[in-house]
This record gives structure tokens, sequence and C-alpha cells, in this order.
């Protein structure tokens, strides 16, 4: 079985958002337990510095009863901060008022049914954009809300029927600034350029803010500061417009190829550089590349990161490599090879390895997964 999320976005009233909000600050207020918990076992110095969610449901037992949340919710929440706590290699942070609401719950606690969720005896109208397959196995949801504090519902669920059918091809992607993807197939796929336009009317907007901000600091006055709605407004429409874009591109890809190679392009240090930081930022490259990943698992297909070490210094048609004191900067966008005299466009030459790398046998990748075939799935 596939496992996948559908997010609905509620229909709440002044009551209902008043409720919510009360079981987010609940939620915060175990989260932080959990931490400093956490925090006292590492001072200790026990023979037990990590505590397990199971070590932390014993400090939390019978929370429940002086709280919004039940006690599920509260067991979630610490799976939640352990699951942080290991894929990350750090605390998460603590959180507070300007934390977005967050409620996580299980399957058991909760109902959906028609157009309505019922969550601890609330029960809230939701927009039913698409109906969950009819042999949808519900695991976990949430209530989560945004910049703009509209609450949504997510539910993950199992289902044999939501695998669409992928051409039997291969595909090689190198991820970058320049195009957000290039394909071993010669096609190229711009970035959506939001920076562009956005960037100088928020940037107008944060003006405005840090003026009211320094006349405040000077009279002592201090107050909300202006254009805040409009802020959340502008940062919500970049990130939807984003995530359409990426959602349509990665879905496309995923239909068109039953195995894909990606290279392992390092976010993390593109995110830190003051020249690409908001290039890359703005394109998504991350979440593009997490996209890739699950629907292709979704579908049955396979998925392969692999490491993109030389990848546009060799040659996909001979494997001849530049040599170390003739490597080829990232200005030379086109080359030929010495050794055969093939042209090659860097980017697609580089898509083009990544996929060799993937289809080589040793080939090994901590991200190299396949979805276990079940009966009736494409």
């Amino acid at each position: 079985m596939a496992i996948t999320t559908y997010k609905y976005r509620l229909k709440v009233n002044s009551r209902q958002a008043r409720i919510l909000g009360q079981m987010a600050q609940d939620v915060n207020l175990v989260w932080n337990f959990v931490k400093q918990l956490q925090i006292d076992s590492f001072k200790a110095k026990s023979a037990k510095n990590y505590l397990s969610d199971f070590d932390m449901h014993e400090y939390t037992k019978g929370s429940s009863k002086l709280l919004t949340i039940n006690a599920q919710t509260i067991q979630a929440i610490s799976k939640q901060f352990v699951t942080n706590r290991d894929t990350f290699k750090k605390l998460p942070r603590w959180r507070g008022r300007k934390s977005l609401g967050w409620v996580p719950f299980n399957g058991q606690s909760f109902k959906l049914e028609n157009d309505h969720v019922t969550y601890n005896k609330l029960k809230i109208r939701f927009w039913r954009s698409r109906d969950l397959p009819q042999d949808a196995k519900i695991k976990v949801g949430r209530f989560s809300q945004d910049a703009r504090g509209r609450w949504y519902v997510s539910v993950t669920f199992e289902s044999d029927l939501i695998a669409k059918k992928q051409a039997p091809n291969q595909i090689g992607i190198d991820l970058g600034i320049k195009h957000l993807a290039a394909l071993s197939d010669g096609t190229k796929i711009n970035r959506l350029d939001l920076r562009t336009a956005y960037l100088k009317k928020l940037r107008r907007l944060e003006r405005t803010r840090k003026f009211a901000r320094r006349s405040q600091a000077k009279s002592r006055s201090y107050q909300k500061l202006p254009k805040a709605r409009q802020v959340a407004n502008l940062a919500a429409k970049v990130a939807n417009a984003r995530n359409d874009f990426l959602h349509k591109v990665s879905t496309k890809i995923v239909a068109s190829a039953n195995f894909i190679a990606v290279g392992d392009l390092r976010c993390s240090f593109m995110n830190r550089s003051r020249a690409l930081s908001g290039v890359s930022l703005d394109a998504g490259i991350g979440k593009f590349r997490e996209m890739l990943r699950y629907k292709s698992i979704r579908d049955g297909g396979v998925y392969k990161q692999v490491s993109e070490r030389n990848s546009t210094q060799t040659c996909s048609d001979c494997g001849w490599q530049h040599p170390k004191e003739k490597r080829i900067g990232l200005g030379v966008r086109s080359w030929v090879c010495d050794s055969c005299g093939a042209s090659h466009d860097r980017d697609v030459n580089a898509a083009r390895n990544i996929l060799l790398t993937a289809l080589k046998p040793d080939s090994t990748s901590a991200l190299d997964t396949k979805r276990r075939t079940v009966s009736g799935s494409k």
C-alpha cells in the first residue's frame, strides 16, 4: 500500500478558531515540557541521555485531564519531538506565541465524515476538495495554521488506489540555479522567478515596518507594526505559487519515468551563501527533490539519489574526464570532449552521468528507495 496525505481547508468561525488556538497553546506547552525533560537529561549525564517517546510518556501521563487535547495527541507530540531530534541531530526549537498552530492526532482520535471533522467533541466543517479513496485507511492527521491565520486539516492514509501509471522510462535529473532541473533527455525546466515578481513589493512593505519600528523605539510606545496582514498575505501568495508550480512539474516527471535518479546537491551549503541563498530558497530545490522522491515511491517507481561528483567534468558518451588542471568552471555552459569529439551541454551532460551512476549495479545511496510490490499496484 502507498501512503500519502490530503490537506483540506477548515471553515472555522470565531468560537472554533478560539478553541483551536487554545489547543495549539497546549501543544506548545507539552512540546516545551518534553524539550526541558531532554535538556535536564543531558545535564544529569545519566546513562540514558537521549530519551525515547516512551520515556516521555511516563512524565506526561494523565496531563490530558488538565488540557484541551487528548492523550493520543500528547503521545504524538512526544513522538514528533523525538523524530525531529534524531533526524536533524539537534534539539528542536522552543514553541512560543509566534509559532504557527499545530495539533497532531492519530487516526483513532478523530472522525472524518462527509464535509466535517470531529476531534475532542469539536465538530468543524471543511472544503472537501477531493474525496478519500474507498480503501483508505487513515493513520494520522493534524490541524495546522498558516501565516494568515487560516486553519487546515491534513489526513495521512494508506491506499492501493492512489498509485498512478508510470511510463517504462529512466531519467536522470541535475538540479541547479540557472535552471531548476536539467533532464537526461535534453529537457530543461526553468525555475519560477518569484523574486523578480514580488521582491520589490515585499521590500516596500518592510521599509514601512522598519520606519514604524524606529518611530516606536524613539517614543517608547510599542504597538503592533503596520502592514502585518499585507506581509503575511504576500508571503502566502508566493509560497502557494511555488508549491503549485513544483507539484505540477514533479507530477509530470514522475508520470514520464518509473526510474528517477537525482544528484545529491547540498542545498544547505547553497542556503548559507549570501550570493545563492535567495535564489536557492526561491526555487525550492529541496522541496522539489522531496516531491520527486515521495511521488515516485508512492506510484511504485524507483528513486535514487546518487553522488554528482565530477558529473559536469565527465563525458557521458566515452567517460573521458577533464584533468585537474583543466577543469571547466561554472561559466562554461557547453564544451567538446577531447577524446570522442562529442558536444555537451553542461547541465544535460551532468544529468546523463547521474543516470549512468544510478544504473551501475554497485551504486549505493542512503536515499536509494523502492516501494515494496503489492498486488494490484501499477
